[in-house]
C-alpha cells in the first residue's frame, strides 16, 4: 500500500485554527412485498329450474276437464194433450285449480334454484424501508508557528502490484480460436433478462365482454379459475294467465258485451317475448248474431270465423306484436258477445332484457378480469422472487470462484474445438454405468448394486485414464487466452452480449466476448501421445511412421529435456533466471550455445563431460570461456537437478544474489524477461503535513 493521488489540501496561516469535519454514511434499503387475499361469497336462491320440473308444471297446466250441458224448455198442446220438456246447457272448466297448482309448483321450483358467486380480491402491499447511518467526526487543526504557514495534504492510498513476465522453454503449442467462450455462463443472464422482460410486461386482458355467452361462460370460469355470476334464467316458457271466464249471462239470447281484464307482472330485468292465446268459446245456440271475442290491441282471432269451432290456439305476435317487449305491470283486456261459456288463457314467454344480459356479461367479464389480474400480479411476485434468487446466485461468487469458472469454460471449449464434434466428454458406454434415478446424479461405489460388473469397471477405468491423460498432457496451469470483442459473435446476439453487466469487471468482459484466442502448451514428455490423440481420435493410439508431427514432437522433447529436468512446476516465483539487463540476456544466449555443444558432445561420446573434465572438453571455438562479466562458467555433471548444470554467478561473481547479481542457471524452469508495477485504488486515505508539526485535538 503506497500513497497515491492528491485529493485535498488545507492551507493554514501562522496561528490559524480550522476544523475539519469527516463524515461517513451508509444507507440500507429493504423492500418487502406481500399479497393479501379477500374472498367474498354470495348465495342466491334465484336461478333456473330443472327441465324435468318445468315440464311437469307445464303438463299440469295443459290438463283441464270440460263439462258441457245443454238445456231447453219447450211447451205446447196438441188437442187435448199438452206437453212440456226442459233441457239445460252448462259448461264448467276445472282448469283453473290445476293451473294455480302448476303455477305455484313452477314458482317454488324456480325460486329454489340457486346461484353462487364468489369473488376474490387480491391486494399487493409493497413496503420500502430505508435506513441511514451517518458518522461525523470533527478534528481541530492548529498551526503553532508565528511566521510559517503549513499545509495539510490528503492522499488516496493505492495498492502497488509487482508484475513479472516469465518466459518458459520450448513447448509444443496449439494456438486456436473458439467462438462464444462464455456461452454457458450467459444462460443465467439470459434467463434473468427473460424474467426482467416478463416482469416489465404490462397486464393485458384481451377478452371482451361481447365474447362472453351463456354457452361459454362456465368454461371461461374454469379457464381463469374463479367463480362468476350465474347466467340470467333463459326465457320463461308458457307462463299462463286467465282461465275459465265467470260472469257470463245465462239467457238464451245474450247480446250484451262482457269485458274482462287480466294483469301480468313482467319479472324485473325481463321483457315479454311471445304471447299465445288458448281459448274455448261456446256461443248461444242458434243465435242469429255471430259470437264475438275481441282482444284489445290484437283484434278478433280469425279462429272464430268457423261456425261451431269452439277451441283454438292463436299466436298473437303477428304484425301487431301484441305486448311484445313490454316490461313491468301490463293488462290484457278482452270482451265477449253472444257467448255463454268460455275458457280464455294467455300463455306468455319472458326473455331477459338486453340490458340485463349486458349487465350479466359485464359482471362475468369483471370477475374474469379480476381473476386474470390477480393471477398476473401473483405471477409478478413469483418472478420477482426468482429474479432476486438468480441475481444473488450470479453476484454471490467470490473472485477466485469466478476465475475458476471462466478457466473451466475455456478448458471445455478448447477440448471440444481441438478434438472435434465426435469427441464425447462422457461416452454412452460410461454414462450408462451411472444410475438414472440417483438424486445426486453421481456414482456411488457400492459394488454390484449399481450394476458395475467387471466390464463396467473396465470401461470406467479406461475412461478415467483418458481424463487423467487430458488433464496432464496439457499444461492447464499455463493456460493463456485472449478475449475478443462481441462483434465476433452472431449478429442477433450483439445487443444482448454487449450490454451484459456483472459487478466483477473480468467476468463482465468474459461474458461479453464474442470469441477467444487460446494458447495451449503440451507438457514435456506428452508431445507424441497428445499429437496421436488429436490425430487418431482415440486414447492409446500412436502416430503412423513418417507423420510430420512425430519429428516435431521429438525435437521439442530433446530441447526440453536439456533445459528442464523432469516436469517443471509452472508459475514459479523463485525458480527463474533473470534476463532484465542486456548482460543477463547476453549470458543466457551464451549458455544456450554451450548447451548445444554439450548435446553434440553427448551424441558423440554417449554422455556429457564430467565435472572434472569441465567445459574444456568441448571444442574451444564453440564455447565462450567467460561470462559477460568476465567470470568463468560454473559447470557440474552430474548435477543436482539434471544430468549436467551450467550457470553464471552474475555481476558480483558470487553465489546467490538478486537483481544484477542474481545467478543465471540452465535448470531454471523459466526466465524473467520483464518486471513492472501496477497500481489499483484502495479505500484508504493518507495525511501529510508539509511544514511545522500541527497540534491536533
Amino acid at each position: 500500500i503506497e500513497r497515491g493521488e492528491l485529493i485535498g489540501t488545507i492551507p493554514l496561516a501562522p496561528k490559524e485554527t480550522t476544523n475539519v469535519v469527516h463524515k461517513e454514511w451508509a444507507v440500507t434499503s429493504e423492500e418487502f412485498s406481500s399479497i393479501v387475499t379477500d374472498q367474498l361469497e354470495n348465495f342466491s336462491e334465484k336461478g333456473v329450474t330443472e327441465k324435468a320440473d318445468l315440464a311437469e308444471a307445464t303438463n299440469s297446466q295443459t290438463k283441464h276437464s270440460s263439462q258441457i250441458s245443454l238445456g231447453a224448455s219447450v211447451s205446447g198442446s196438441y188437442g187435448t194433450v199438452s206437453f212440456s220438456a226442459n233441457s239445460a246447457f252448462g259448461i264448467n272448466d276445472a282448469n283453473e285449480q290445476s293451473q294455480q297448482v302448476s303455477r305455484k309448483q313452477s314458482s317454488e321450483i324456480t325460486s329454489k334454484a340457486s346461484a353462487r358467486v364468489r369473488k376474490e380480491r387480491k391486494v399487493t402491499i409493497e413496503t420500502r424501508a430505508t435506513v441511514g447511518r451517518e458518522d461525523t467526526a470533527t478534528r481541530t487543526i492548529f498551526n503553532p508557528s508565528d511566521s510559517t504557514s503549513m499545509r495539510i495534504d490528503y492522499y488516496s492510498m493505492m495498492r502497488k502490484w509487482r508484475v513479472r513476465l516469465f518466459q518458459y522453454g520450448m513447448r509444443m503449442t496449439y494456438d486456436i480460436a473458439i467462438p462464444e467462450p462464455g456461452a454457458t455462463l450467459r444462460q443465467s443472464h439470459a434467463y434473468l433478462a427473460y424474467l426482467d422482460m416478463q416482469a416489465s410486461t404490462p397486464f393485458v386482458f384481451s377478452l371482451k365482454a361481447s365474447d362472453i355467452s351463456v354457452g361459454n361462460y362456465l368454461s371461461l370460469a374454469s379457464q381463469y379459475g374463479t367463480a362468476i355470476p350465474a347466467a340470467p334464467p333463459q326465457p320463461f316458457i308458457n307462463q299462463r294467465f286467465g282461465g275459465a271466464v265467470q260472469g257470463l249471462g245465462k239467457l238464451g239470447k245474450d247480446e250484451s258485451w262482457h269485458f274482462f281484464e287480466l294483469t301480468v307482472d313482467v319479472p324485473d330485468g325481463y321483457r315479454i317475448s311471445n304471447v299465445w292465446l288458448d281459448a274455448m268459446i261456446g256461443n248461444v245456440d242458434n243465435h242469429p248474431v255471430a259470437r264475438n271475442f275481441v282482444v284489445i290491441g290484437s283484434g278478433q282471432p280469425p279462429g272464430l270465423g268457423v261456425n261451431g269451432k269452439a277451441a283454438f290456439v292463436e299466436n298473437l305476435n303477428g304484425s301487431l306484436g301484441f305486448l311484445i317487449n313490454r316490461t313491468g305491470h301490463q293488462k290484457i283486456v278482452y270482451f265477449l258477445q253472444n257467448v255463454d261459456a268460455a275458457a280464455v288463457t294467455f300463455s306468455i314467454d319472458f326473455a331477459p332484457l338486453d340490458a340485463t344480459t349486458e349487465q350479466w356479461r359485464f359482471s362475468v367479464w369483471q370477475a374474469l378480469h379480476d381473476a386474470a389480474r390477480d393471477s398476473y400480479y401473483a405471477g409478478i411476485q413469483g418472478l420477482a422472487a426468482q429474479r432476486e434468487t438468480l441475481r444473488k446466485r450470479i453476484e454471490g461468487s467470490d473472485t477466485l470462484t469466478l476465475r475458476q469458472e471462466e478457466r473451466t469454460e475455456i478448458m471445455k471449449n478448447a477440448l471440444r474445438w481441438l478434438l472435434g464434434p465426435d469427441f464425447d466428454f462422457m461416452p454412452d458406454s460410461v454414462e450408462s454405468l451411472f444410475p438414472k434415478d440417483s438424486e445426486l446424479g453421481g456414482l456411488a461405489f457400492t459394488g454390484n448394486k449399481l450394476g458395475l460388473d467387471p466390464s463396467g469397471w473396465m470401461a470406467m477405468f479406461k475412461y478415467q485414464e483418458m481424463v487423467k491423460f487430458l488433464q496432464q498432457a496439457i499444461e492447464w496451469e499455463n493456460l493463456l487466452y485472449f478475449l475478443y470483442p462481441y462483434f465476433w459473435d452472431v449478429p442477433p446476439a450483439w445487443n444482448f452480449v454487449r450490454t451484459l453487466v456483472h459487478s466483477d469487471s473480468e467476468r463482465q468482459k468474459f461474458l461479453r466476448s464474442g470469441s477467444a484466442r487460446i494458447v495451449l502448451t503440451i507438457r514435456p514428455g506428452f508431445e507424441e501421445a497428445f499429437t496421436a490423440f488429436v490425430d487418431q481420435g482415440g486414447f492409446g493410439k500412436l502416430l503412423p511412421p513418417g507423420h510430420p508431427y512425430l519429428s516435431i514432437a521429438q525435437e521439442v522433447q530433446a530441447f526440453d529435456r536439456t533445459n528442464y529436468p523432469g516436469i517443471p512446476p509452472a508459475n514459479v516465483t523463485s525458480d527463474f533466471r533473470p534476463q532484465l539487463s542486456s548482460l543477463q540476456r547476453k549470458a543466457w544466449l551464451a549458455m544456450q550455445v554451450i548447451i548445444s555443444a554439450l548435446e553434440v558432445y553427448k551424441t558423440a561420446n554417449s554422455g556429457y563431460p564430467t565435472t572434472a573434465q569441465g567445459l574444456g572438453a568441448l571444442p574451444s571455438s564453440a564455447t565462450p570461456k567467460l561470462d559477460p562479466w568476465g567470470n568463468p562458467w560454473v559447470y557440474a555433471s552430474p548435477g543436482v537437478f539434471n544430468e549436467f548444470e551450467l550457470s553464471s554467478l552474475g555481476a558480483d561473481g558470487k553465489p546467490g544474489g538478486v537483481g544484477l547479481n542474481a545467478e543465471i542457471t540452465s535448470w531454471a524452469s523459466s526466465s524473467l524477461i520483464a518486471e513492472w508495477f501496477e497500481y489499483t485504488p484502495s479505500k484508504g486515505v493518507d495525511i501529510q503535513i508539509n511544514t511545522a508539526a500541527a497540534l491536533m485535538a
